[in-house]
């Protein structure tokens, strides 16, 4: 077993393992304030530790405060990863990171070489700790004078970290459907998300860099194609929506919604409208939306707004019969476009041989909704259509593991259990094939 294998097998093992620590202290009586079965509880770990937001239960009716912070501890740590923290701690304790720990920092964040790690993983964690703080100073403006200065500073930071990791999660039963005509919560939350969802090279590369020309071309990628996806989104949103689930609000209002959602439909989970009232043409979109996701790096999980931009790229210039691939001046190497196109097609085959699956358990369900809720799990987005609630023990299980999949990636899960091959020496003669 070579080195890379041996840091991902344990990575994994402490993925899951952290995971089952979740589900056993949610499931304990001193976190509820009511019983809960062991499989919701599971469901609620994997759904916090992945970032997603799925929740069969009312969260604030069913945990109380001891519960909620487990919730949040859940969140910050798998919105940090779990070996960055286990990083953070050694770098606390003063402990020296070790070679093989960079390696595995490598492997979990899917970076080339090992200088520079360590100062990364500070540079993540301030930067994080500091944005969350800001978020949840800025949403206090909110909740304090709703829920008291106690309960709103909770509020207000379980809302922030929630945001920023790209949870999802919410204290409230309906999540933030009675707070879409408040100005505070529907600009901070989609921002909280906005820089969670960029990744901290970006973030860094923005505040150092002078001129916008002198961005990384990384960077570049990424927050142009993020620009088109929210302002794509939320145009159409609007369009599909204003009839609808929008109908009540001023315009104002709908343009603030349907950029929220936009936003937080790619990434996060949140919403202030009713999802089981939109239109099927606006579940595709959210779908699209969902299956891309945020960017590398980031708490987001989807295909990566980077894969997305090179693939379609690609595909135009296939069609112009160009024969590179580029991008602001920039041609990018064969190497990225294979994994981007084998990236797209194993998630595609993926969410489909789970939908099927899905189809046969609960026969009775549209297929509209099943594809929503596999997307949005794979996507740890965590938007619902109303079904998380009517899952039976089966489908939960499927979704935990679509979940921790769509988290943990499912290119590094591949690698995981399909050994690599050596290079052949020698080459087979070339095929002909009409298409």
């Amino acid at each position: 077993m070579n080195k890379a294998n041996k840091s991902l097998y344990f990575y994994l093992m402490l993925f899951f393992s952290t995971t089952l620590v979740g589900a056993i202290l949610l499931y304990l009586p001193y976190t509820g304030k009511k019983p809960i079965t062991f499989i919701d509880a599971l469901f609620i770990a994997s759904s916090a530790f992945t970032v997603t937001g799925f929740s069969p239960v009312d969260i604030g009716a069913q945990f109380n405060i001891l519960g909620e912070v487990v919730i949040l501890l859940l969140i910050q740590i798998g919105g940090l990863g779990i070996v960055t923290v286990t990083m953070l701690v050694f770098v606390f304790l003063n402990k020296k990171v070790s070679l093989q720990n960079r390696f595995l920092i490598m492997v979990t964040w899917n970076i080339d070489e090992a200088g520079g790690v360590v100062k990364l993983i500070k540079h993540l964690a301030i930067y994080s700790f500091i944005t969350e703080l800001i978020g949840a100073f800025c949403l206090s403006l909110s909740f304090i004078p709703k829920f008291g200065i106690g309960q709103g500073l909770f509020i207000s930071l379980f809302t922030a970290v929630s945001a920023f990791n790209n949870a999802g999660f919410a204290l409230f039963k309906n999540n933030l459907i009675d707070f879409s005509n408040d100005p505070v919560v529907i600009i901070t939350v989609p921002l909280l998300i906005v820089l969670g969802g960029l990744g901290h090279f970006v973030l860094v590369d923005l505040i150092n860099c002078k001129k916008l020309n002198k961005l990384s071309f990384h960077s570049k990628v990424v927050l142009s194609t993020t620009f088109v996806l929210i302002i794509f989104g939320a145009i159409l949103f609007f369009l599909l929506e204003q009839s609808n689930t929008l109908n009540n609000m001023g315009l104002i209002e709908k343009i603030g919604n349907a950029l929220f959602q936009s936003v937080t439909t790619r990434t996060a989970g949140f919403n202030s409208i009713d999802m089981g009232n939109i239109k099927t043409p606006t579940s595709l979109l959210l779908m699209a939306l969902m299956f891309i996701g945020g960017a590398p790096l980031s708490a987001a999980g989807g295909i990566k707004v980077t894969t997305f931009a090179i693939v379609f790229i690609f595909v135009l210039n296939a069609i112009r019969k160009e024969n590179t691939v580029s991008l602001f001046n920039r041609e990018i190497s064969d190497k990225y476009i294979k994994l981007s196109i084998v990236t797209i097609n194993i998630s595609i085959i993926f969410i489909f041989v789970i939908t099927f699956l899905l189809t046969i358990i609960n026969p009775s369900i549209p297929l509209v909704k099943i594809l929503f809720e596999v997307i949005s799990a794979f996507g740890t987005v965590g938007l619902t259509m109303d079904l998380t609630s009517e899952y039976n023990g089966l489908t939960q299980l499927i979704i935990v593991i679509v979940m921790l999949f769509g988290k943990v990636g499912l290119l590094t899960m591949a690698r995981a259990f399909i050994p690599p091959r050596s290079p052949r020496k020698y080459h087979y003669p070339k095929g002909h094939i009409h298409i």
